[in-house]
């Protein structure tokens, strides 16, 4: 079958249940040397097209409109009502009528130039408290070391980020087929963040309670917070996603988290004169400092989330029965794994740099107990872990924008190699702040283009929470398993240098498995609703 969207152009539908042939937001969707491209087809989001060169003369004028010089799609209704052969070209004593919600065909709401400043504000916020609150709870340099105080060995250590992360990285693929049919996802994002935030408070004063007289008590409790607190992250990583690919444009998101990381890091020079004051005295700091540190991060992480709930976030078009994606979730999720290559190649790469990460939880053990750092120099790692990250963040975020997240990918797995092989060549506490700043790179750097790549192989945002539960569930066991081997290893097969050995070799197999990894801003899919 053959519709004509205006005369010379001719198109045919692979599917027409998938994308409607009148579409008039799919022709934004086409990049111009798609449109112009002649006489050979081209494939875009299912379609197969063939243009004339009459076609193509005339296009080129309604290209420089709807592209105008500085690069951004202005999806415009208006415009194409002007288009040759539309309604309103044909009756132009049609009255001006308000943009609706949605296009006859569906199409998400768009938003204007104010909405997307006030977005990027609004998680700007979170994105800048998250970091600087969740230092108080870092379980690479605070939790360790709080569960030494209360007695815990190296595999019970480890247990914590293991079901940390199986807690917050598998949850989510059984809530994205309810998350994909919200129209509004932020009430669902703010009420569940919420909870994860007052599932942290608990620790406060159990902390004041038990920490001296029920140790047992309070490890339990510990991990029953921890376990809550992961769980709602788990169950709000897809929405949280789905509203950041909803309301900031692509081109956007890698400085929205850079410049968070910059406010964080000049936030965070007071970290670490807080830290040695929470963590200072006899008994370095258990139970009173660490009972305030976890309050005053506990009010960091709820205030900052606040403005979540209030982001201009667009209403989705309701999935009907005639789309053939509804309701299918896992079943789609098999058929991503099988049919896009580079998305698979992708998460090969973060199994492999994930599990390099087994050797994280035990940096600061190791400073404490082969290089005598005291109270002070934990204080000044977590602080460094909040600096680097954030200034780093900053700059890995602009690169991300500009040279694309598979750069930066690799980069982290350099970084997280080279703590490893730092941490082995350290001496002093003093050398040990080299660990976690090459650490601090790598994490912020996959944290950012991890996440954002993500989204470019969803390439809609309808898509968008499929990608990121289905990057969450494959994650999931391998988050888990990396820091329960990391304590087999520490006690039973070499101490800690043999973990930051592995650690090392696993980082290099990340790499090389992410060179083979293809950029989705290079591939049609992405470029076509690349502009927000």
């Amino acid at each position: 079958m053959t519709r004509r969207l205006y005369p010379g152009l001719r198109q045919r539908p692979v599917c027409p249940r998938c994308l409607p042939a009148a579409d008039p937001a799919w022709l934004t969707s086409v990049r111009k040397y798609d449109i112009l491209a002649s006489p050979t087809y081209v494939g875009n989001g299912g379609q197969r097209l063939k243009t004339h060169v009459p076609a193509r003369r005339r296009l080129d004028h309604w290209y420089k409109r709807l592209f105008p010089s500085d690069g951004s799609i202005q999806k415009n209704q208006q415009v194409f009502e002007q288009l040759p052969g539309s309604a309103s070209r044909r009756n132009q004593a049609s009255p001006p009528t308000k943009t609706p919600l949605t296009s006859p065909n569906n199409a998400p709401q768009l938003l204007s130039s104010a909405d997307k400043r006030f977005n990027f504000a609004a998680c700007l916020s979170d994105a800048v408290g998250w970091p600087l609150g969740a230092a108080l709870f870092s379980q690479t340099t605070i939790l360790p070391v709080f569960l030494r105080h209360l007695g815990a060995g190296n595999i019970l250590i480890g247990c914590l980020p293991a079901m940390y992360n199986l807690l917050v990285f598998l949850p989510g693929l059984l809530l994205v087929g309810f998350i994909s049919r919200l129209p509004r996802v932020r009430g669902f994002l703010l009420a569940v963040a919420l909870v994860e935030r007052f599932a942290l408070l608990a620790l406060a004063p159990l902390t004041l309670l038990w920490g001296r007289t029920h140790p047992g008590w309070l490890l339990a409790a510990t991990f029953g917070a921890i376990a809550v607190h992961a769980g709602a992250m788990g169950v709000n990583q897809p929405a949280y996603w789905a509203v950041i690919g909803k309301c900031v444009p692509p081109a956007w998101r890698g400085r929205l988290f850079g410049y968070a990381g910059g406010i964080a890091g000049v936030l965070g020079f007071g970290m670490d004169g807080l830290l040695r004051h929470l963590l200072s005295g006899p008994s370095d700091g258990f139970p009173h400092g660490y009972a305030l540190g976890f309050l005053i991060g506990f009010v960091i992480l709820t205030v900052s989330c606040l403005p979540l709930g209030i982001v201009r976030e667009p209403v989705s078009p309701p999935r009907t029965e005639g789309n053939p994606h509804t309701g299918h979730y896992r079943r789609d999720s098999v058929y991503v794994w099988r049919t896009n290559t580079g998305f698979r190649r992708f998460l090969y790469g973060q199994i492999a740099l994930t599990l390099a990460s087994l050797a994280v939880p035990f940096y600061v053990l190791y400073a404490q107990h082969h290089l005598h750092a005291g109270t002070n120099s934990v204080a000044g790692y977590t602080a460094a872990l909040v600096l680097v990250t954030s200034f780093g963040g900053l700059a890995l975020g602009a690169w991300s924008d500009h040279g694309g997240n598979k750069n930066v990918l690799l980069v982290s797995c350099a970084f997280a190699g080279a703590a490893s092989v730092l941490a082995l060549a350290a001496a002093t506490p003093l050398q040990f702040y080299g660990v976690f700043a090459a650490l601090s790179l790598a994490l912020a750097g996959a944290g950012i283009s991890g996440n954002n790549i993500v989204m470019e192989y969803a390439g809609t945002p309808a898509e968008i929470p499929l990608y990121t539960a289905l990057y969450n569930a494959v994650t999931a066991l391998p988050r888990a398993a990396a820091p329960l081997l990391g304590g087999l290893l520490a006690d039973h097969a070499g101490g800690y240098r043999s973990v930051f050995l592995l650690s090392a070799a696993l980082a290099v197999l990340a790499l090389l498995l992410t060179l083979r990894t293809s950029d989705p801003r290079h591939e049609p899919v992405f470029a076509a609703n690349k502009g927000g």
